[in-house]
């Protein structure tokens, strides 16, 4: 009942160099549910995801693990990871009712984003329709990856 992924790893002699890939259920078709992982540092980042209801603005993310839309679960941060790695796992229940915008927050901040490896990947039912990595130069302790409506997804993908 789990996404199927491949990694590629190197082994040399007695070492390995690190591996780092997360696992996840399979989410149901009219659902999006989007991965975040990253390397040991910077220790803490924060998946956001920001949308509008009715001109309102609302915010999932660690302080707010679920947001409605109409009434109803529009998407909800399943996994909180506060020590290195990840995931940080975003499951969006309303695809299709606005468009939302996913961002990376460097919460701890003693490197930089830049430098994290983070990647985010993107699952419609068992299938990654996207895969994003966190640019290697620029600044900024904020990384604007996409914004998506249903399927239809917007590369941002930029440091601020």
């Amino acid at each position: 009942n789990f996404i199927k992924t491949h990694a590629n790893v190197s082994a040399y002699g007695d070492s390995l160099d690190d591996a780092n890939m997360a696992i996840s259920p399979v989410v149901e078709a009219d659902k999006i549910r989007i991965v975040l992982t990253w390397n040991d540092r910077p220790v803490d980042l924060d998946a956001h995801l920001l949308y509008k209801e009715n001109g309102t603005q609302k915010h999932v993310y660690y302080r707010a693990m679920s947001a409605t839309f109409n009434g109803e679960t529009a998407a909800v941060l399943d996994v909180d990871d506060q020590t290195g790695y990840g995931p940080e796992t975003i499951t969006i229940h309303q695809p299709n009712a606005t468009t939302y915008t996913y961002v990376v927050q460097n919460f701890s901040g003693e490197s930089a984003l830049s430098t994290s490896n983070a990647v985010v990947k993107v699952y419609s039912g068992s299938r990654v329709i996207a895969t994003y990595t966190a640019p290697t130069s620029g600044t900024g302790d904020e990384w604007y990856v996409f914004t998506i409506n249903g399927e239809q997804i917007s590369t941002i993908n930029s440091l601020s």
